[in-house]
């Protein structure tokens, strides 16, 4: 089937008529017949409607005549084809503006070319602008004249102001289309493959259609507005597509449109399906997210009325922001929640705050701000991100992009059909791979990620699709990868530069409630903890009760850095300045706590356990655990296979194999003396300092009460305490020593069980150092029996150890 493209356009007018035109400002004639300025052309010679307009700003606006609720999601967005000839000399602002309403008294205005403003500066090559507008979307409005009601819209007006006057028509409107809020191009079919050129074919190589989603710029360059779709039909539905694709650039332009609008989508919910991207330059032109936060106290100044934010974000005049107060009670003369808009003073990092994108384009005097009590963390979040989207559904077809880069997205959302292969990913703020376990990475960069402090560049289920890939945090916050579902997983190969490094990665900086909190002054205790003044850390109480006077789960900042203690504040600026230290108090029963690096290379969020191997020469991440998350990390693990045989040489299966610590010389516990106590059939064994993890099994011996004797795989690990679930329950507690034996002893245990069909049962686990063994197979329960056979032996560290272990019969 060859390739076919739909659109999903509501066109309003061709502007081939001046039917439902009327002048807009200005003086002289009333809009024209324009044969000379446009874009799209369906019969005739007229391309638009035009005035000439000069030192008065003036213009024109069409009426349909019938309402459109722009609110629905098929037409949430007007696409307008606009033209200010010799833009070059134009006003100051607002000069070049686009209105969208209900009539010439009730509508919003768009500043989009003017002299004085540096995101919107003309482009004297351009001759036709292509600017979407969703009205929906109140942070872009300049003007709010009147009342606009968004369920009927049907006022459409183009205005402009000049440096001088004009010898001929120089303000025009082109064709003004409505289009959907998810999708304006739609792709499917492909004998031979689609590609882009087909996207072109449809839109720009149309003149008649000419809506102006899709244009080149010059060879192998193309400029988008919206998303476009491939494997998809408009109604929509998943449709048999096959799509190739390379070496081009791919820009994604500027607009007043709403996070989400403009990107590519991919469906493959098709089985034959088949989509491939390859060295193609994808890049987003539009204002992205940037959070920044600030002190309430410090970084407010009341004098005159601005905001100090570090790092400086660079924000435009007139960029809509969110304030939020994070969960604070300091009133700073702003509401937590409401957009407003920033004017920038003229020294860096310092901005007014306005109530309207018009005072801040007009230096109005700005919000009256006022200074918080407490010095909290207040934010300031840039809004909205209209960065492109990647959007991968369905999982029965298949997309491969290799050698592709993809620079400043907002989300891209994978499935388990999706692969990427030596991409580049630059400037994005997520990588969602939680749908079917999706998508896989291998060998790609990731470097700049724009994540908000505390969240991670990739989302996923499961690390396994993870591999061989180089994460640069740069200037950038939060982390490379946030598991949210608990299990185990590998993570091969992966370098991770520029996150949060400590002497002990997998535990975070935990302390004792008790002995690690100096009340007197405000004082954490926690060796090693690897934090520097100013630091981003997150308080876990890791489901224990003691209170120390901060908050499970919050963002706070480390100061007063020495090598084994810090203090707690509430603002960066404070922990950089070591001021303000939160009041601490000790605990009640001496439980550890934990603060973790906001800038940990791993987050876990599963609320369970996580056992992350790490292999292939990478990076050793350090780990944020969220709630009651627990990790254990398996560094460059080696393999311990034993395979058994029969007399005769044949694999046996069923035989139990016991391999523990032979001697005290390795990483292992080396019968250790323990304490045990129980709460039915759980018991707690006090083991100090025993260096094990959540999983790992330990041989408890020398009880007198037999139920705690035994190999179990322990849970509940902390330094020096783990649990383990018994058979039954003993009857007495503490636990007592055996007759003739002098402790209960606790031995690591490297396997323990029965041999699989193939003779074999194997172990991966990590040792800094070589690991001495001993134990012993048996088969003894059910026919054929066989004689026990010890086993005396040593664990390389760097290969491991495989033992081939032939039984006699004993029968």
């Amino acid at each position: 089937m060859a390739v076919t493209v739909a659109n999903s356009n509501n066109r309003l007018t061709n502007a081939d008529t001046t039917t439902g035109w009327a002048s807009d400002g200005g003086g002289g004639a009333g809009p024209q017949l324009e044969p000379d300025l446009g874009y799209q052309l369906t019969s005739g010679s007229n391309y638009s409607v035009s005035r000439k307009v000069g030192t008065a700003k003036g213009g024109h606006a069409y009426t349909h005549g019938s309402t459109t609720d722009m609110t629905a999601a098929a037409d949430q967005v007007v696409m307008f084809k606009a033209v200010w000839y010799n833009s070059i000399n134009v006003a100051v602002y607002p000069a070049c503006t686009l209105k969208v309403g209900n009539d010439a008294s009730n509508y919003n205005e768009y500043g989009v070319i003017s002299s004085d403003m540096p995101d919107q500066a003309a482009d004297p090559k351009r001759l036709v602008y292509l600017v979407p507008i969703d009205p929906n979307v109140a942070a872009w409005a300049d003007i709010v004249a009147g009342t606009v009601t968004l369920t009927a819209i049907d006022f459409f007006g183009i205005q402009g102001d000049f440096g001088g006057s004009a010898k001929a028509e120089n303000v025009a409107c082109d064709a003004i289309d409505l289009v959907s809020g998810d999708g304006v191009l739609w792709m499917t079919g492909g004998t031979p493959d689609g590609a882009f050129a087909d996207f072109v074919s449809h839109d720009e190589g149309t003149i008649a259609n000419r809506f102006g989603h899709i244009s080149t710029l010059r060879d192998n360059v193309l400029d988008v507005y919206g998303k476009l779709w491939i494997g998809r039909d408009a109604t929509p539905t998943a449709t048999a597509t096959q799509f190739t694709d390379s070496a081009k650039t791919v820009l994604f332009g500027k607009g007043f449109f709403a996070a989400g609008w403009t990107g590519i989508g991919v469906d493959l919910g098709n089985a034959s399906t088949d989509v491939n991207f390859s060295d193609i330059v994808f890049s987003g032109l539009g204002q992205g997210e940037k959070v920044v936060y600030f002190d309430t106290i410090t970084q407010i100044n009341t004098t005159t009325d601005y905001i100090t934010l570090s790092p400086d974000p660079a924000w435009d005049i007139g960029t809509p922001i969110v304030y939020s107060n994070d969960g604070g009670s300091d009133t700073i003369g702003l509401t937590s929640g409401n957009t407003y808009w920033v004017e920038p003073t003229g020294t860096a990092g310092q901005y007014y705050v306005h109530s309207s994108r018009n005072n801040a384009r007009t230096s109005a005097t700005p919000i009256a701000l006022s200074v918080g009590t407490t010095g909290e963390s207040h934010k300031v979040t840039s809004t909205p991100d209209i960065r492109p989207d990647l959007e991968v559904v369905g999982t029965s077809g298949a997309f491969d992009s290799a050698g592709c880069t993809y620079n400043r997205f907002r989300e891209i959302v994978l499935t388990t059909a999706a692969t990427f292969t030596g991409d580049i990913f630059r400037s994005c703020k997520l990588i969602d791979m939680t749908t079917n376990n999706g998508g896989s990475l291998q060998g790609c960069t990731m470097t700049g990620q724009t994540t908000e402090p505390g969240v991670a560049l990739v989302k996923t289920n499961t690390t396994a699709n993870i591999d061989n890939c180089d994460f640069s945090l740069g200037l950038g916050t939060g982390s490379a990868i946030d598991v949210d579902t608990a299990g185990s997983y590998t993570l091969d190969g992966n370098i991770l530069t520029g996150y949060w490094t400590s002497p002990d990665n997998e535990n975070g900086a935990t302390f004792d409630t008790i002995t690690g909190v100096d009340a007197a002054t405000e004082t954490i205790t926690s060796n090693g903890h690897g934090f520097s003044n100013g630091d981003e850390i997150y308080y876990n109480d890791n489901g224990g009760t003691d209170t120390i006077g901060i908050t499970d789960g919050n963002r706070y900042y480390a100061g007063n850095v020495t090598a084994n203690t810090f203090t707690v504040h509430r603002s960066k600026e404070n922990g950089a300045a070591g001021t303000n230290a939160i009041n601490l108090s000790d605990g009640s029963t001496g439980e550890t706590h934990t603060f973790y690096s906001g800038k940990a290379a791993i987050v876990n969020s599963s609320g369970g356990a996580v056992t992350l191997t790490v292999g292939g020469g990478g990076t050793t991440p350090s780990i944020r655990n969220v709630g009651a998350s627990t990790t254990t990390l398996i560094l460059n693990p080696v393999t311990t296979l034993i395979r058994v045989r029969d007399n005769t040489g044949a694999v046996l299966q069923n035989a139990r194999v016991l391999i523990e610590a032979g001697d005290g010389t390795g990483d292992l516990p080396f019968e250790e003396t323990i304490s045990i106590t129980r709460v039915g059939t759980t018991a707690t064994a006090t083991h100090t300092a025993h260096g094990l993890s959540n999983g790992d099994k330990v041989a408890i011996r020398n009880a007198s009460d037999s139920l705690y004797n035994g190999v179990f795989a322990i849970t509940n690990v902390t330094a020096n305490t783990y649990d383990y679930t018994m058979d039954g329950t003993p009857a007495a507690s503490p636990a007592t020593v055996a007759a003739g034996k002098a402790a209960i002893t606790s031995t690591g245990v490297v396997i323990e069980g029965l041999t699989n069909v193939s003779g074999e049962i194997s172990a991966s686990k990590s040792f800094s150092v070589n690991q001495v063994v001993r134990g012993s197979i048996r088969k003894s329960t059910s026919a054929p029996y066989f004689k026990s056979s010890a086993i005396n032996d040593t664990i390389n560290s760097s290969t491991g150890l495989t033992i081939d272990r032939r039984l006699q019969l004993d029968q």
